[in-house]
């Protein structure tokens, strides 16, 4: 993964090669109006030691009062 690129209430993650290749969809778990899940999407490198890079989507105003949420999620799978 080398590209990233936000919708809000999905986190996209494309290739970063020419053909632009969406790897992964991303939807909230738990929705929340408001919580703009896919606000932030971010590279991680590899954090579970599985040899592919894995990534953060950000939903800034999920949860209790709004304290906002950051979801990790697996690079090979977007599980």
């Amino acid at each position: 993964m080398k590209g990233y690129c936000v919708v809000l209430g999905l986190g996209l993650a494309f290739t970063g090669y020419a053909s632009g290749q969406v790897l992964h969809t991303i939807e909230s778990i738990d929705p929340l109006i408001g919580g703009e899940f896919g606000f932030c999407v971010a590279p991680l490198g590899d954090i579970n030691g599985d040899t592919h890079d894995d990534l953060v989507v950000g939903a800034p105003f999920d949860g209790v009062s709004n304290t906002g949420h950051a979801h990790l999620f697996s690079g090979v799978n977007g599980s």
